[in-house]
């Protein structure tokens, strides 16, 4: 595991971590969008994965 993803789990950003797995993984997939698209679609997997979260906790 590399320091980024490390760092990532430290702060609690374990969904991003997860995510940004995922983009490593196919890299393909992500090639053609820009860093501002690919930062966006991690920070969003984290918001839905915390809001989930206090969705499941609330119930």
């Amino acid at each position: 595991m590399d320091a980024l993803l490390i760092q990532l789990r430290q702060l609690k950003l374990a969904a991003m971590a997860s995510a940004l797995e995922q983009q490593r993984l196919a890299p393909h997939t992500y090639a053609e969008l820009s860093f501002d698209e690919r930062l966006g679609l991690l920070v969003e997997q984290e918001h839905l994965a915390r809001d989930n979260t206090r969705l499941q906790r609330l119930r």
